[in-house]
């Protein structure tokens, strides 16, 4: 994994999740609520019994049960097909860059957001979560002299992303 793949990987998923979690906090039901602060919740108990592999699988359950809430499966499948092509090469923050207790705290105010039906906070959360993972895997990644990565990797992309209460349609009509 290179720090030119994450960035590309990164760059997708913002595209994607981010609107996702706004439209889950819009839009998700007392059941799929309920099932994204379940997973929390088992990513909380794997972290304090220090079980990667069970966490991990909670994690990755979460941010498809929030992708999920669009009724979409082919954008829950382009998600976790990101994810793997990052993840089944061995990249990953976890005992490297950040706990698993630290990573369970960084979704909760995603779930919050989802569960109090806000979705610009959801957005927002999703947005700053996926672009920390990102940037800490970079500098893992990275190679001395040859990767530089550049913290604002994720400015270009995020003036341009549509949030709600932002309208991705230009306010006046180009002359």
């Amino acid at each position: 994994v290179t720090a030119a793949d994450v960035r590309e990987v990164f760059e997708l998923r913002l595209l994607l999740e981010v609107p996702a979690a706004a439209h889950a906090a819009a839009h998700a039901d007392a059941a799929s609520v309920a099932t994204i602060t379940g997973e929390l919740d088992r990513m909380r108990e794997h972290a304090d019994a220090d079980d990667e592999t069970r966490f991990t699988e909670h994690d990755r359950a979460l941010h498809q049960a929030v992708a999920g809430v669009m009724g979409n499966p082919r954008l829950q499948a382009e998600i976790a097909t990101l994810r793997d092509s990052i993840q089944s090469r061995g990249a990953s923050t976890i005992r490297r860059s950040r706990g698993m207790v630290e990573l369970a705290r960084e979704h909760a105010p995603i779930v919050e957001a989802i569960a109090t039906r806000d979705p610009q906070a959801a957005a927002a959360h999703m947005e700053a979560h996926l672009i920390r993972t990102a940037t800490l895997l970079m500098e893992q990644v990275s190679v001395d002299g040859v990767d530089a990565v550049d913290p604002q990797w994720s400015g270009l992309l995020r003036d341009h992303l549509y949030v709600p209460g932002r309208s991705a349609t230009p306010q006046t009509p180009p002359q």
